[in-house]
């Protein structure tokens, strides 16, 4: 799962073929910091039990790491410039880009990004 995804409260979304059926329901808020055993019983019958366990990314990203490369550089000061002069509510409005929070995409947000490129 993605950095951040809290797994304590997880719908997950079970697609089965014909009338076979799993238990726990699919689609029901399931706390997966264990593993949950799931039960998928066919058609006929017969079942099978599934151990499924969700393992959380420990990327932690990057402020001002636009395009998630692991680093600051000239790309993502590219992806800056594109949205500069935005503001809040603008359809291409982009909170992340917004590095000193005054919700508007300015000279001070190029700045800040400026000075954390790493050449």
């Amino acid at each position: 799962m993605p950095y951040g995804t809290d797994i304590k409260a997880l719908s997950p979304r079970i697609i089965l073929s014909g009338n076979a059926a799993v238990s726990p329901l699919s689609e029901v808020k399931t706390d997966f910091t264990l593993p949950i055993d799931y039960t998928v019983t066919a058609e006929n019958g017969s079942s099978e039990c599934w151990k499924v366990t969700c393992i959380v990314d420990n990327y932690v990203p990057i402020i001002g790491d636009f395009d998630g490369n692991g680093k600051i550089d000239i790309l993502d000061l590219a992806s800056l410039a594109i949205n500069y002069n935005c503001k809040l509510g603008d359809s291409y409005w982009d909170a992340k880009y917004d590095l000193n929070k005054d919700y508007i995409l300015d000279i001070y947000d190029m700045v800040i990004l400026s000075k954390k490129i790493n050449y």
